[in-house]
């Protein structure tokens, strides 16, 4: 039989899913909590949660890490601009500010954020996967399930567009080659290695 979304189910396992923020972890987080996971955004509930904090947080309670990611081009446009004071006393966590190649805000910010923040996370997940595969009876959630056993559940379509502010602007190949020579070839290079084309 299997579960009524919407309803919490009895679930021992944890996992944490890592971003670089705008990659979609608001969408994942509803997802997973529209099949009855406890699973919280930028926070860890009791099956886990997602968002670019996490990362900087005691995951040792987890079962797997997992990592996501989203097209670049429309991450890096928010990620350039400033931030809030809170929001950036996170980010000056796992990156030092003294030890940014870019100084100012700009697209030059962006890409160099993106690709030392999905570094990161790649290093302490098991698998990395885009948030645009996430889908119900997709191959990533059936890989999913497999590594943490889930039991037979329902999962459901949900809206993409949990929380699309700052992404109208989307940032084109040409505009990181101009401004962000330093970081302009890794950039693409990870693009490339998650699926992405970058026009």
């Amino acid at each position: 039989m299997q579960h009524e979304s919407n309803k919490p189910i009895e679930f021992g396992k944890k996992w944490a899913i890592l971003s670089c923020p705008r990659s979609g972890t608001m969408y994942t987080a509803a997802f997973f909590g529209a099949a009855g996971f406890r699973f919280s955004h930028e926070a860890l509930g009791k099956n886990g949660g997602c968002g670019w904090p996490l990362i900087l947080l005691d995951l040792s309670s987890c079962d797997t890490i997992f990592h996501q990611v989203r097209h670049p081009k429309d991450c890096i446009s928010r990620l350039g601009r400033g931030w809030d004071a809170r929001t950036q006393k996170y980010m000056d966590g796992g990156i030092a500010p003294d030890t940014w190649t870019y100084k100012v805000p700009g697209v030059g910010r962006g890409v160099e954020f993106w690709v030392r923040w999905n570094t990161m996370c790649e290093k302490k997940a098991l698998l990395t996967f885009r948030v645009e595969d996430l889908l119900p009876k997709s191959p990533l959630l059936q890989r999913i399930s497999d590594i943490l056993e889930f039991p037979e559940i329902e999962f459901r379509d949900i809206p993409t567009n949990a929380n699309t502010t700052g992404n109208k602007t989307k940032v084109s190949r040409d505009e990181v080659s101009r401004h962000c020579p330093q970081f302009v070839e890794q950039a693409f290079q990870m693009a490339e290695k998650y699926g992405y084309v970058w026009e």
